[in-house]
């Protein structure tokens, strides 16, 4: 292989994994996909409120958990969603979302830190 040939291989690889990362920011297990964040902010029940009203509007069927006490949200949608999107409309009520990478084994969902 050429110089040139070799440069062109590697930033073909390049862009297959960033499509790859892009896809795979959620986890699907049949059908469902699972998308878990480290949230703040949401220290009042309004706040709260906001939040799943927010998420909601990106799926009407979404499956919204929060868990008080550690901050971490988990979503469960059959859509693909707009991380970004989403990211920017919880900053707009006041709530930092950061995700949590996620992986799936034998049909379970299984958190890694």
């Amino acid at each position: 292989m050429t110089c040139s040939s070799q440069r062109l291989a590697g930033l073909c690889l390049a862009v297959l994994f960033s499509i790859c990362v892009g896809i795979c920011n959620a986890q699907e297990v049949g059908g469902e996909r699972y998308y878990l964040f480290q949230a703040t902010g949401i220290s009042t029940p309004h706040r709260e409120k906001q939040l799943t009203e927010l998420l909601r509007g990106f799926d009407g069927e979404m499956v919204v958990s929060l868990d008080q006490p550690t901050q971490r949200l988990k979503l469960v949608t059959t859509e693909v969603l707009d991380e970004t999107g989403l990211i920017t409309m919880a900053g707009q009520v006041g709530v930092t979302l950061v995700r949590i990478p996620i992986r799936t084994t034998a049909q379970v969902v299984t958190v890694t830190e």
